[in-house]
């Protein structure tokens, strides 16, 4: 809790509570890679020069098909990361 003149901020500065406020929609980033875009069976390539590490393109990916709700299969190739949607 931050304080002002050895008092807690909330007594120093005055919040108004309010009732019936709607709540904005999330305005989420839209995902670097098109996993929820993919079919059953296809599949794209993530190039070497687009990441410093496989890994963590491999995490990047495995997390938006989990926020997409599509299951993937990333593997580490030489040209790159591929990754295909198997449901």
């Amino acid at each position: 809790m931050s304080k002002s003149n050895g008092k807690p901020l909330s007594m120093t500065v005055p919040f108004k509570i309010e009732k019936g406020v709607p709540i904005p929609p999330r305005r989420g980033r839209q995902s670097k890679y098109p996993v929820a875009e993919l079919g059953s069976g296809e599949s794209f390539l993530v190039p070497v020069g687009a990441f410093k590490k496989p890994q963590s393109v491999v995490s990047t990916l495995y997390a938006a098909a989990k926020r997409s709700g599509v299951k993937v299969s990333v593997r580490i190739m030489d040209d790159g990361v591929r990754v295909w949607r198997i449901k």
